[in-house]
């Protein structure tokens, strides 16, 4: 048991070193992108499962029962299935409502991310770093 843990421990630290020194490459705006960009979708299909529970307390209109059937291509109950209804929300068989509040949560918040986190040019940002007096060590 105690090889077992040792084993185990080893192969966390070496994968989280992994990790971290990948993370590390990775330039920040370019991480911050794609982690905001996934957490949109998270968002859209936390509010697409929140429109198909509404639709099962019979508190929203169903807009189509099931717009299309891609269980035969990706089951939901498989691991990929599990993983992506996690990740982005997704319904082998999805209502139409479903559908709406998905897009609609994607234009709403990906045109606000578009809009209000806008990256300042990189010109400015170097402009505003050099204009910006150095703060002397004890002061």
């Amino acid at each position: 048991m105690a090889l077992g843990g040792g084993i185990g421990m080893l192969v966390g630290a070496a994968s989280g070193a992994a990790l971290y020194l990948g993370l590390v490459r990775i330039p920040l705006h370019r991480l911050f992108v794609v982690t905001s960009w996934l957490i949109l979708l998270l968002a859209a299909g936390m509010a697409s499962q929140a429109a198909a529970f509404l639709l099962q307390a019979d508190l929203l209109p169903s807009l189509g029962a099931n717009l299309w059937d891609t269980s035969s291509l990706l089951a939901e109950q498989s691991i990929a299935g599990k993983v992506l209804h996690t990740l982005i929300g997704y319904t082998a068989q999805p209502a139409g409502i479903q559908l709406v509040f998905y897009i609609a949560t994607v234009l709403l918040i990906g045109g606000l991310m578009r809009a209000l986190g806008g990256v300042q040019p990189a010109a400015r940002v170097k402009g505003a770093i050099a204009s910006q007096p150095s703060a002397q060590p004890g002061e």
